[in-house]
């Protein structure tokens, strides 16, 4: 049940603790900008990203098996979970729930589910998602307000509403503005450079953070321009406060397709790295890990979580060797929890915004693989186009219900149509 009683006897503390350091330091540092951000993308306040942050990844520290997946927030549960906070306005009793399933299948020994989740269903589905993560984020960061309407997807009102306000002669200026921070300061920026040749990458968010909380302070943002900003955030660790069971049944569904998602991305990552650094994974062993980091932290102000791969890249780059690294950023952010929380009153949540576009850029550039698969295989690349559009058109949650029902119709057309 804690794995980390049995690798470490046989850890290398020369060999290995100088790594884990230093990459325990950095994605601790990484954590928090990105914890916030994933936060109020599932339109909850900032600190519950925080609070999610320390719990799961501590717990999982203990019980995982994969010694370079970052657990954690992440966009595409955070962006689920938003689905029930619109209905509900709470995430314990989804994020209880969604323990309670991902452990039941740990212990019943129902890791094999994820075979069934096939890599192009995956893959157009986290893209679909991500879309849909970056149309959500362009109002917070252009200060464009988007009606609510149930009738027409996000993707397409927020779309359409953004082409509508360029035109204004004003809002053109902050967006090319806008537009060109984003390209020159986070995607493609002069730092990327220089992190290439450094041994431990600079984590470009953190410096965007720093920068933006020292203009925000000096400039006095939000008095002068009406700037959003992220707000107090109360220092200590919240008290343990009930779910709301009442709810449970209204949002079993929604538990049951987080707790899915939450397992197989996060389960993708595992086996991933497993492969690339020759270890074995225990995937019955991983749903009881998730299930126990999604159960414990809905008792104090978390929501669900996942493995995020951008953090894994982080992760791997500075050295990472083990689970080692989880403790170090575990006190990170525990210290930011405690001491400096209050320091991040003053930070736009537009640059929290930004954020979260540039953390998706690695899954985005998952529709470079659309090509290679249909040349490889025209019915993945249907299920690949079909998950996508469905996810776009109809939401994160039905689509990925449509993607999965379509891509289990091929598999039976497969298998009554044999080559």
């Amino acid at each position: 049940l804690f794995p980390i009683f049995t690798w470490l006897r046989h850890y290398e503390i020369k060999k290995w603790l100088p790594g884990d350091v230093v990459a325990g330091l950095t994605v601790g540092v990484v954590h928090i900008p990105q914890s916030m951000a994933f936060s109020l993308l599932a339109g909850l306040p900032p600190v519950y990203g925080l609070y999610t942050s320390f719990y799961t990844v501590l717990l999982y520290t203990f019980m995982g098996t994969s010694r370079h997946i970052s657990v954690g927030t992440f966009a595409v549960t955070s962006l689920l979970t938003q689905t029930v906070v619109v209905r509900f306005t709470v995430t314990s009793a989804l994020m209880f729930l969604m323990g309670i399933f991902q452990f039941v299948f740990g212990i019943f020994r129902f890791g094999f589910i994820t075979n069934y989740l096939s890599a192009p269903l995956i893959q157009a589905f986290t893209t679909g998602a991500a879309l849909q993560v970056v149309t959500s984020q362009t109002p917070s960061i252009l200060g464009i307000k988007i009606t609510s309407a149930t009738a027409i997807p996000v993707f397409f009102r927020v779309t359409v509403v953004y082409i509508l306000c360029v035109q204004n002669t004003y809002i053109r200026s902050i967006a090319k503005a806008l537009n060109l921070f984003l390209l020159h300061v986070l995607i493609i920026p002069p730092l990327a450079h220089c992190r290439d040749k450094m041994k431990i990458p600079i984590p470009t968010e953190v410096i965007v953070v720093i920068i933006a909380i020292i203009a925000s302070t000096f400039g006095l943002f939000q008095e002068n321009f009406n700037v959003s900003v992220v707000g107090p955030i109360p220092r200590g660790l919240p008290a343990p406060v009930l779910p709301d069971f009442s709810i449970l049944g209204s949002i079993i569904g929604d538990a049951f397709a987080v707790a899915v998602v939450g397992f197989a991305i996060s389960i993708s990552l595992a086996k991933m790295y497993a492969q690339k650094y020759g270890y074995q994974i225990d995937s019955n062993q991983e749903l009881i890990a998730y299930g126990v980091s999604n159960f414990v932290p809905s008792f104090f102000q978390s929501f669900p979580n996942a493995a995020a791969l951008a953090r894994c890249v982080i992760q791997e780059n500075t050295g990472g060797n083990t689970q080692i690294v989880g403790l170090i950023s575990v006190i990170i952010v525990l210290i930011t929890i405690l001491v400096l929380g209050p320091v991040f009153q003053p930070l736009p949540r537009a640059v929290l915004g930004c954020i979260i576009v540039v953390g998706l850029v690695g899954i985005l550039q998952q529709l470079s693989l659309l090509k290679p698969t249909f040349k490889t295989s025209k019915i993945d690349c249907l299920v690949w186009v079909v998950t996508l559009l469905s996810v776009l058109l109809l939401g994160v949650d039905i689509g990925l219900l449509a993607g999965v029902v379509f891509s289990m119709l091929t598999i039976i057309f497969r298998t009554q149509r044999p080559r």
